[in-house]
């Protein structure tokens, strides 16, 4: 079992996927129509910081799994938004 995390700008992902490639649960959450572009960068870290938790939980639950399943952890590393993906790295 793996753990997909991807953060690499404004969508907060998570998906676990079997190792043969069958997905059991792919979620995401958005920030884009919740918060001002003007501040895009800082304000995805943000949301990447409070929807992390829940987004992998609700992955977890929609699949069967629980964390003591996850076997590894696959997070986005680039392309992307630098604090965006630190986000992802960090809750990984």
């Amino acid at each position: 079992m793996i753990l997909g995390i991807e953060t690499s700008f404004n969508d907060t992902g998570a998906a676990v996927v079997k190792g043969t490639g069958e997905i059991l649960s792919n979620l995401r959450s958005t920030f884009t129509d919740r918060y001002e572009l003007e501040h895009a960068p800082i304000r995805a870290k943000e949301h990447h910081e409070e929807e992390l938790p829940k987004v992998v939980e609700r992955a977890l639950e929609e699949s069967g799994k629980t964390i003591n399943d996850i076997k590894a952890i696959a997070v986005a590393i680039g392309p992307g938004q630098l604090h965006s993906l630190q986000a992802g790295i960090a809750f990984a």
